[in-house]
C-alpha cells in the first residue's frame, strides 16, 4: 500500500486542498517523482470532498492511501491498454500487409491512450491522525 502523509490546508463544500509534507511510503527508488497522488510542483493536491471523511479542518495532519490493488489497476490502465492496443491493431491489419500492420498498431495505441484518459481518476483513500497515531508513528524504530 503506497501512503504518503499531506497536511490540510483548505475545506470548501465541493472540495480539499491539501499540501504533501512527505513522499511516498513505496518510493524507494524514485525519490517520490512517481507521482502516484499526482501532486503539482508545490507538493499540492485537490481532492473533490464527496468520499472523504467529515470532520476535516485546515491544518489536520493526514494520510493519502492507495491500497496496492488500486495501484495494479492503475498500471495495468498506464500499460496495459496502450500494449492491447498496439498488439490488437497491429494483428487486426496484419492481413493487408505490414505497412497497414504498422498502421493499425499506431492507431490501436492512439485509441487505447484515449480511452485510459477517458477513465475516471482514482482518487486516494484519507486517513485522520489524531496525537496518539503522530506520536507512535515519528517515534523511531528500535534496530534489533
Amino acid at each position: 500500500m503506497a501512503s504518503r502523509r499531506a497536511e490540510v490546508l483548505s475545506v470548501r463544500a465541493d472540495a480539499v486542498e491539501l499540501r504533501c509534507t512527505q513522499r511516498c511510503s513505496d518510493c524507494q527508488g524514485c525519490g517520490g517523482r512517481c507521482q502516484i497522488f499526482l501532486t503539482g510542483s508545490d507538493d499540492r493536491l485537490r481532492l473533490p470532498s464527496a468520499r472523504l471523511p467529515h470532520g476535516l479542518t485546515p491544518g489536520l495532519e493526514v494520510e493519502l492511501l492507495l491500497p496496492d490493488d488500486v495501484l495494479r489497476a492503475q498500471a495495468l490502465r498506464g500499460y496495459g491498454m496502450p500494449l492491447l492496443g498496439l498488439v490488437g491493431g497491429a494483428a487486426a491489419l496484419q492481413p493487408w500487409g505490414n505497412t497497414a500492420a504498422a498502421l493499425g498498431a499506431s492507431l490501436g495505441v492512439l485509441l487505447a491512450v484515449w480511452m485510459a484518459g477517458r477513465l475516471p481518476a482514482i482518487q486516494p483513500q484519507l486517513r485522520m491522525f489524531t496525537a496518539a497515531t503522530l506520536a507512535a508513528s515519528d517515534t523511531p524504530e528500535t534496530p534489533r
